[in-house]
């Protein structure tokens, strides 16, 4: 293996781990969110809430290319967390086991991965920053707790390779 070929493969190790790493972090808060918006203790507010969650699954679904329609109705035209979360998983998998240099297609899936994760990770960070002040405002006025994105998801999706 030339060292240009071992370059390569650093070079898409680090992109997709840095791709991995914010949109697993965001994965992590907007679940849970979204658990804690869905628990019974907050039932009564479900009709108020209902906005907030939709436009919180069209983020962690996406439309891309899986095809998802839950966030057809909130204009989300590519894929969700869940989707670049799991796809990043994949790929960092494939590429730290690899024992031969990077191939073409995994060189797009690298440039693919580090350009939805810089589209789904900010989407969810302006959420967490616009709507949770007012969902948790909400959550206030009615003697409830705030959500804490940082509070860990007991319920987590499936996704990337787990060995």
């Amino acid at each position: 293996t030339s060292l240009a070929d071992l370059t390569t493969l650093h070079n898409a190790q680090t992109g997709v781990a840095a791709a991995l790493d914010s949109a697993a972090r965001a994965d992590l808060e907007a679940h849970s969110v979204e658990e804690q918006l869905s628990a019974p203790a907050n039932a009564d507010l479900s009709t108020q809430l209902a906005p907030y969650v939709a436009q919180l699954k069209a983020l962690l679904g996406g439309r891309g290319r899986r095809g998802q329609a839950a966030a057809a109705t909130a204009g989300n035209q590519g894929p969700g967390i869940d989707e670049v979360n799991g796809e990043a998983m994949g790929l960092y998998a494939e590429l730290t086991q690899a024992d031969q240099p990077a191939t073409a297609v995994q060189l797009a899936a690298v440039t693919r991965v580090e350009h939805d994760a810089q589209a789904v990770v900010p989407a969810w960070e302006a959420f967490r920053k616009n709507q949770l002040p007012a969902i948790n405002q909400l959550l206030q006025n009615a003697g409830k707790p705030a959500i804490d994105p940082a509070q860990q998801p007991s319920n987590m999706p499936d996704g990337g390779d787990q060995e």
